[in-house]
């Protein structure tokens, strides 16, 4: 998708209104950088070509959204303990090594939250007037952010219908940034 104009930051966030927080977020930056290092490369791998938009970048950001949730919410996915208990009793309970690795991989992955309930967490916890402004109907934005993350990291076909493209991936896109940043200072 050809961008008509480049990204403006007022289109993302309004520097004015982070100017007056300068002072307080630098510190917290330096603070909580090896945290949110991998998401914020991620972040501003999108950045780069301006003019043009394709779907490495939506899910680029799809990455650093993720990535910024595992750093900060570890021990969210920590307190599932209990069940990550049961399931290392059945994982002991199979004897064949190579078995016994497939299924600890298929058990845990069902420990992760699923890419909407990153969403829904950040959306919940950081919800303000801003993110209120570019994301009015959570539910269809965690479904269609989730739907083409889905179709454009496995290609499946029955995924193509749900996919967005064009204009749609490239407007859904900007509010996965506007959500990106204000989590990120609202954590800061």
């Amino acid at each position: 998708y050809k961008v008509k104009a480049a990204l403006s930051p007022d289109q993302i966030l309004f520097f004015k209104e982070l100017n007056n927080f300068f002072d307080l977020i630098i510190p917290k930056w330096f603070e909580h950088y090896e945290k949110i290092q991998s998401a914020l490369f991620l972040f501003l791998s999108t950045l780069k070509e301006k003019t043009s938009f394709n779907s490495e970048k939506f899910l680029s950001i799809i990455k650093a959204i993720e990535t910024f949730h595992i750093n900060i919410y570890d021990e969210k996915e920590n307190q599932n303990g209990k069940l990550a208990e049961k399931f290392e009793r059945i994982i002991n309970e199979v004897q064949l090594p190579k078995d016994k690795k497939y299924l600890k991989d298929l058990l845990y992955e069902r420990l992760r939250p699923t890419l909407k309930e990153r969403l829904n967490d950040f959306i919940n916890t950081y919800n303000n007037e801003y993110i209120q402004d570019k994301i009015q109907d959570t539910n269809d934005f965690k479904n269609k952010s989730s739907d083409s993350r889905n179709y454009y990291t496995h290609l499946d076909p029955n995924m193509k219908e749900k996919a967005l493209k064009g204009k749609e991936l490239y407007d859904l896109y900007i509010r996965l940034i506007a959500l990106y940043l204000s989590v990120l200072y609202s954590y800061l």
